[in-house]
């Protein structure tokens, strides 16, 4: 349709349509035309609203999961488009259903709560301390407002509160987790008898076979469709390196934010709990006696070690790192910001529980001077700069491969440019390559208006990299001739008769067993392992011998059990059970092991009590709103 459009936009009719069409443009914005309102709904969780820029934001982000886990895959390709778009939409429906759960439950989280969370998160720190400017920026460069990020934070810290509250008090009985515990500690005493798939391997394959494999599977012959490829990347990086920072920029700048470059006083603490979760007279009594020892001569870190309730810093002496005002409850900090370097404290009770604190350093409060900060703020201007000139390049980008579908070297030298060249590639693309390598570029490449002859519509493809790409020559598809598949259905048909020689001897080895036959004999060239015991969590096992090991019936006193497996590279095994070793593990390992058990029965309890509030709740989903492109930039 494009393509007819741009065939037929010539002369004076073009002109009026233009006309006509920027006068509603100009009246009422580009951006009515251009894109869906960000703020409609589309869906609707019992009368609660999922806005479309959430929805965008979210499928960027699932997006951007899966492909960490599959890299170098086109994921809407490998899964399917489907799968992606209703794993972010089912995200954010659990998340409306589980703030609304724990909003009924009495799960709170104030505003205290949610700057703490905020001021934690690594992006919005500047030399380890929470700054504004970098949350802004970062807010800024995601797309996102404030108010959505705050509302959004909140709404999951609700949730880990209701998920907290549903794992924790979890709790399986003993009886179970004994049972449990005794069956994944058990060991079993085995030998095993190996026929490798090698026994049978390089048969003589017949013509006629080779022929019917060729014939009945002669489509999947193909040597896949390939392309040429010419393209431009549009950088920030490389913008940044060519602006130069005016005089007086950083000084100003500096001056400005002079404030913002204050580091509070911070104290390196170390402390002892003692839990006491009923504010008994007996916590302060035990904190008073451990307080005794210290004082009488024993290092604090020993004593930490072996009486503080605090698992995490008690195996480090207590020690709780440096740390500034607004991070310890306020108890504590009131104590720790009154101690000398080297005191000791009196009993301190907090909502934990009772404390001794001891203050180990202290690093003053300081404003860092501007030859610390130069080049940071240096590079800060070109990278806002850069920031700026790059989204108004991409726009330009964007009409210029749209005003000249047929051409790429005029609009990259307007914009200064290099056209690249690639080899061939296919819809694989190149595993590794900073471009090629990017399934939406391939993605973008393998369209058909751009295999028609076209450029690409601009992909970005990381943090400030866009790129267009065009075709310069495509290989289509053809069908392979038998002559230059021979070795690959030869090879396919050897592999394929050899496994199944190997099971077919495997079989009659374990039959022969089970009958009552002598090992040694029946074994005959093949060699039995030696004995080998082996527990439910050994991990140098395969999976598969493992699941038959541990399904085996127990022997009689006295007897063997025989079973077998074929394995997945083609061999069969034959194993030989002797004996089962039950174990009764520590106090210590069970207690574990229950808590996990325990941990596990919260998270299924989790997930059922989400089916649960699905099936009770009204859910409407507005796929007609959805944009076909999913892009919450717009772009």
């Amino acid at each position: 349709m494009l393509q007819g459009i741009r065939d037929r936009a010539h002369g004076y009719i073009a002109w009026i349509i233009v006309i006509l069409i920027s006068i509603p443009f100009a009246l009422w914005g580009v951006q009515e035309y251009l894109g869906p309102d960000p703020n409609i709904a589309v869906a609707e969780v019992d009368g609660e609203e999922i806005s479309l820029v959430e929805y965008q934001l979210a499928l960027q982000t699932v997006r951007t999961s899966l492909g960490r886990q599959f890299p170098g895959q086109d994921i809407a390709r490998l899964l399917g488009e489907a799968f992606v778009r209703n794993r972010a939409m089912d995200g954010l429906v659990r998340e409306r259903l589980i703030a609304g759960a724990s909003s009924e439950a009495g799960f709170v989280v104030s505003d205290e709560q949610l700057a703490g969370a905020i001021r934690s998160v690594p992006a919005f720190q500047r030399d380890g301390e929470f700054s504004s400017e970098e949350y802004e920026f970062a807010l800024r460069r995601s797309g996102t407002s404030p108010g959505r990020f705050e509302e959004n934070t909140r709404r999951r810290l609700l949730e880990a509160q209701w998920r907290d509250a549903l794992v924790l008090s979890s709790v399986a009985s003993e009886e179970r987790a004994r049972r449990l515990s005794a069956l994944d500690g058990q060991s079993r005493a085995y030998s095993r008898l190996a026929v490798p798939a090698q026994r049978f391997a390089g048969a003589e394959v017949e013509e006629e076979a080779i022929t019917a494999r060729y014939e009945e599977n002669k489509a999947s012959y193909m040597s896949p469709e390939e392309l040429r490829l010419r393209y431009v990347v549009l950088a920030r990086e490389s913008l940044a390196d060519e602006i130069e920072v005016p005089p007086g920029t950083v000084e100003a700048r500096y001056e400005a934010r002079k404030a913002g470059f204050t580091v509070a006083e911070q104290r390196r603490v170390r402390h002892i709990l003692v839990a006491d979760a009923e504010n008994t007279d007996e916590a302060v009594a035990r904190a008073e006696a451990i307080r005794s020892r210290i004082v009488g001569g024993e290092p604090f870190e020993e004593v930490a070690r072996e009486a503080s309730d605090d698992p995490a810093s008690g195996q480090q002496g207590g020690d709780l790192g440096f740390a500034g005002r607004g991070i310890w409850t306020p108890p504590f900090e009131a104590a720790a910001f009154t101690l000398g370097v080297g005191e000791l404290s009196e009993p301190v009770r907090s909502d934990f529980g009772v404390h001794l604190i001891r203050v180990d350093d202290i690093r003053e409060s300081r404003t860092r001077s501007f030859d610390e900060v130069k080049q940071e703020l240096e590079q800060e201007y070109r990278d806002e700069q850069a920031e700026q000139i790059y989204f108004e390049q991409v726009e330009r980008l964007s009409n210029l491969v749209f005003e000249q579908p047929d051409n790429l070297d005029d609009p990259a030298e307007l914009l200064g440019l290099t056209v690249e060249e690639s080899a061939y590639v296919s819809r694989r693309g190149e595993p590794g390559h900073d471009v090629l390598g990017e399934p939406a570029v391939i993605a973008a490449a393998f369209d058909e208006e751009v295999i028609a002859g076209n450029n690409s519509e601009p992909v970005e493809i990381s943090d400030y990299r866009t790129v267009v790409v065009r075709v310069e020559e495509r290989r289509a598809p053809r069908q392979l001739g038998l002559d230059e598949v021979r070795s690959e259905i030869v090879a396919s048909l050897q592999t394929e008769r050899a496994r199944d020689d190997t099971r077919a001897l495997g079989v009659e080895l374990l039959g022969r067993l089970r009958a009552g036959e002598d090992r040694d004999s029946v074994a005959g060239d093949l060699a039995w392992s030696a004995e080998r015991t082996v527990g439910r969590r050994n991990t140098d096992f395969g999976r598969a011998e493992s699941g038959v090991l541990f399904s085996m019936p127990h022997p009689v006193a006295g007897e063997t059990v025989f079973d077998g497996v074929a394995l997945s590279n083609g061999d069969f095994v034959v194993l030989a059970l002797e004996r089962v070793i039950e174990e009764d593990g520590e106090v210590e390992e069970f207690d574990e092991f229950r808590r996990g058990l325990s941990q596990r029965i919260g998270l299924d309890l989790q997930e059922s009590f989400v089916a649960g509030l699905k099936e009770r709740a009204e859910i409407r989903i507005h796929e007609d709103r959805i944009a076909a492109d999913d892009d919450p930039y717009g772009r």
